[in-house]
């Protein structure tokens, strides 16, 4: 079978998706998680606080699994856009 050289020469065709499997999931349980615990409090600063500090983690777990900064960034801000709209859920489901 003849490869194609543009699609096994390119960078996007070098990332390991399976570490980057595990850190979207551990993200979008993570994030759930912390909107459903923080439900009954109506102050974001706390909300706020434990999620920039999940990025530490999720960094060192990312940088020993290997995966790419840029997509541990792209991944830990769409894990706020699910921690805003499942917060937003609890507080206007009453």
């Amino acid at each position: 079978m003849k490869q194609n050289k543009a699609i096994t020469c390119s960078p996007l065709s070098n990332i390991p998706t399976g570490p980057l499997l595990a850190i979207v999931f551990i993200t979008v349980v993570f994030a759930a998680w912390l909107a459903w615990h923080f439900r009954e409090n109506y102050d974001p600063k706390s909300l706020i606080k434990w999620y920039c500090w999940y990025a530490v983690p999720l960094l060192s777990l990312a940088l020993i699994l290997h995966v790419q900064v840029v997509l541990v960034l792209a991944t830990w801000l769409a894990g706020a856009g699910i921690l805003a709209f499942r917060s937003n859920h609890y507080f206007y489901g009453r």
